[in-house]
């Protein structure tokens, strides 16, 4: 039941806080360049994600397991895990390890915290790639938003695709 609640009230801080915690970051939203990295990145991650993602499944040979998708797991997987993910991996693990160790490892590590936070092992790699991609666009932009939206479209098509498919 506590695990139901947690998302609720973490949207809530978010909601309250939203000044502080992104401070300049709206700003950005509305630069062209700004767009153009979130569409990059999601094109970027989209196409790593599924060539690295088909390597590991052709490699590891696992069982197909058919997922069922409820309208809540698909709300939840749109608009809330993209928010929550993006926060703890990108802005505030990211930017701790970035003050301690250079970024590329920094990257690294926040992108296999990313990974190992899905619990797949055949699509480890598809979700490290992913996680690179967001926090290089995150350091680049240095908006957040740019990660939380490219995210967003990638679960919205990842889903679509999966629907169409059966």
């Amino acid at each position: 039941m506590l695990l139901n609640v947690v998302p609720t009230l973490i949207l809530l801080v978010i909601i309250k806080y939203r000044h502080k915690l992104f401070e300049q970051e709206w700003d950005v939203l509305k630069q062209r360049k700004t767009w153009e990295s979130i569409f990059y990145s999601f094109c970027i991650s989209f196409m790593g994600y599924s060539l690295l993602t088909s390597i590991s499944f052709y490699m590891l040979d696992p069982p197909t397991v058919h997922k069922t998708q409820t309208p809540i797991m698909i709300i939840y997987s749109v608009l809330f895990s993209p928010i929550f993910e993006e926060l703890i991996c990108r802005k505030f693990l990211l930017n701790k390890l970035s003050k301690y160790i250079n970024n590329n490892l920094s990257i690294l590590v926040s992108s296999c915290v990313f990974a190992t936070l899905h619990f797949d092992v055949t699509s480890f790699l598809g979700y490290t790639f992913l996680g690179i991609v967001w926090s290089f666009y995150y350091k680049k932009t240095n908006s957040i938003f740019v990660p939380i939206i490219s995210h967003f479209l990638f679960n919205y098509f990842v889903i679509l695709i999966q629907s169409v498919k059966g």
